[in-house]
């Protein structure tokens, strides 16, 4: 076997492997230029790579691990999400280019016919693979677009594929190469092939069990969620409630009152009373009224003051669970913000909803005491149960960009300004 030509033809292989995973996963902008900015250089040093080594006589590995780190950048260049991800990304590519590789080698010792029409073979073997492989491993791996691995998982994907890619497959060639041993050959070729779709599918168990977990802690947190509006909700009506009983009471007062000026008096309680029913909004948008109006109520509670110019007239295209879920968690972070500080001249919660172009931007502004620490570009949790908080900037960002967008935050001067930019939709 002309060891040589096949390296020659590993690269591209790889590259399309690569592919095959990077479909399903949430692509950079402008992903398709910087794709195939990334297999052009791939090919370049990995022919350079050849090139020294054929001159130098040494063995190929320095080749495959070369190919291997170009994967890893090619997941990191084009693809979101962590660098763990790119790792097991490019492990994942590289036991699917494996695979076929297999069988295209054991299909030409078994078949010696087909070694006239190598190239026809391996095309038809990479393309029954490669369309495999995506149906039974690619699609399903990802979460939300991710891979959403740690380190551990990518660590375990690197020293369970690479040791049978590289050296195993290499010195089955070589003592078939040497010896002969067809039966040995196939042997090994078989344990190889089983190994490879073995990996894959545990990877893809594993993602699986992942998403599972991943969805049950998210219902669980809906589910907090859930419990805590219906307190907030009852703790609103009970204001309304004490306002509504102070107002019989101050009516009643009024209608004895002689005095002009404690008239006057008794008219302006009422006024600062009734205020509170001005905390009804209207946005163009009756999920973002009902949302604004809550908080708006909290707000008054908690003495904070509430600034809100909100136009909601062109959020139509957003699911009302979603926008639901985005105003609540921003206000709710804001809010439970302000509420540590103890400066009333600081307790300031301020929104902004409008539309610039053709996107619909919306600014949360509030102080905070303390620090922030940012994780991910986004604010890490305060409370000591990390794994059952966190998820409201989490929320945020996942929704935003399901529609999209992007968000950004900024934490100068102890004031907190989260920017949300959505595409508008034109219908």
């Amino acid at each position: 076997m002309n060891i040589w030509k096949l390296l020659c033809d590993f690269p591209l292989q790889y590259i399309l492997a690569c592919l095959i995973y990077l479909l399903p996963l949430r692509k950079k902008q402008g992903w398709i230029l910087r794709f195939l900015s990334a297999a052009a250089v791939h090919i370049c040093l990995d022919q350079m790579m050849l090139r020294i080594l054929s001159k130098t006589g040494g063995t190929m590995t320095p080749a495959f691990f070369l190919s291997f780190l170009l994967g890893i950048f090619m997941f990191w260049f084009c693809a979101e999400g962590s660098f763990p991800d790119a790792v097991f990304g490019s492990c994942c590519a590289y036991a699917t280019q494996h695979l076929a590789y297999i069988l295209h080698s054991a299909a030409l010792v078994i078949f010696p016919a087909l070694q006239q029409a190598s190239f026809a073979a391996m095309m038809g073997i990479l393309a029954a693979v490669f369309l495999y492989s995506y149906l039974l491993f690619a699609r399903r791996l990802p979460i939300s677009g991710e891979y959403r691995v740690g380190w551990l998982e990518a660590w375990r994907s690197v020293f369970i594929v690479i040791p049978f890619a590289f050296f195993l497959s290499m010195l089955t060639q070589q003592s078939y190469d040497r010896d002969g041993n067809l039966t040995l050959y196939l042997i090994s070729r078989i344990y190889a092939l089983l190994c490879c779709i073995f990996v894959l599918w545990i990877q893809t168990s594993i993602n699986e069990k992942v998403s599972v977990e991943t969805e049950y802690r998210t219902r669980q947190m809906l589910w907090e969620k859930q419990r805590e509006q219906y307190q907030i909700s009852k703790e609103n009506i009970d204001i309304i409630n004490r306002k509504c009983h102070d107002l019989k009471y101050q009516v009643a007062a009024l209608r004895q009152e002689q005095s002009e000026s404690r008239r006057n008096e008794s008219l302006d309680a009422i006024e600062n009373s009734v205020m509170i029913y001005d905390s009804s909004m209207s946005t163009g948008n009756d999920v973002l009224d009902t949302i604004l109006t809550e908080r708006s109520l909290g707000c008054e509670k908690e003495h904070i003051t509430w600034t809100c110019v909100a136009d909601g007239s062109r959020l139509g295209h957003i699911d009302p669970v979603d926008l639901y879920i985005l105003f609540g968690n921003i206000l709710d972070n804001a809010i439970e913000s302000v509420r540590k500080i103890e400066d009333p001249a600081r307790r300031v919660v301020s929104l902004n909803v409008y539309t610039r172009s053709n996107m619909a931007v919306i600014q949360a502004e509030n102080y905070y005491s303390g620090s922030i620490r940012m994780e991910n570009g986004l604010p890490h949790t305060t409370k000591s149960d990390e794994s059952s908080h966190g998820f409201g900037m989490r929320s945020v960002k996942s929704i935003a960009e399901k529609y999209g967008g992007s968000i950004s935050i900024d934490t100068d001067g102890q004031i907190f300004l989260l920017s949300i930019l959505l595409p508008i939709s034109e219908s």
